[in-house]
């Protein structure tokens, strides 16, 4: 009996581990950009961007997040880019048409120590997109990726799936609603 007792008090003085919340923290650039995302798309965006860097660090490489949340105007310039002014095409997305104006989109930038890796080595980088996408769907999350588009595919970005059209979106942020 004393035995039993010894035993069971073993238990009692077992402490509870409490789990604390972890919060994935990124570096500065990455955390400006995630901050200007809609609320309810920065958890996910967060669980995409950690598996983003774990597959990037596969290749010897870091990712980071350098576009968010991006304003009309802003959408314009990036738009006129190889139209209107000089440069190559860089979007197809006019003010109100791309997910970054309603903050459920990122850009994603692969980087060889300081070296923008997108600019040095394309084919490298579009490889390593595609199975960061890939990784990203088989682990649920919902997240479209631009490296699979056909008519403009667009390696770096990566989107949240709202299940929504830009139309409702639109309607919905002039409303002071989440376009979630």
């Amino acid at each position: 009996m004393r035995f039993l007792r010894w035993l069971c008090s073993r238990f009692k003085r077992t402490p509870k581990i409490k789990k604390s919340p972890f919060k994935m923290t990124f570096d500065s650039r990455t955390e400006k950009n995630l901050a200007t995302l809609d609320p309810e798309v920065q958890d996910e965006m967060r669980k995409f961007v950690a598996l983003a860097k774990k597959v990037a660090a596969r290749f010897g490489m870091t990712f980071k997040v350098i576009s968010g949340m991006r304003t009309a105007e802003e959408q314009q310039r990036l738009w006129n880019i190889g139209r209107k002014t000089p440069g190559k095409i860089v979007t197809k997305a006019k003010p109100w048409t791309s997910s970054h104006n309603y903050g459920t989109a990122i850009d994603g930038a692969l980087f060889e120590g300081d070296v923008y890796l997108d600019g040095k080595d394309s084919k490298l980088s579009t490889k390593i997109y595609k199975v960061i996408a890939n990784n990203a769907e088989a682990d649920g999350l919902k997240i479209e990726a631009g490296v699979h588009w056909k008519s403009f595919p667009d390696p770096p970005h990566f989107e949240y799936i709202t299940g929504r059209s830009m139309a409702e979106m639109k309607q919905r942020m002039q409303k002071g609603q989440s376009v979630v």
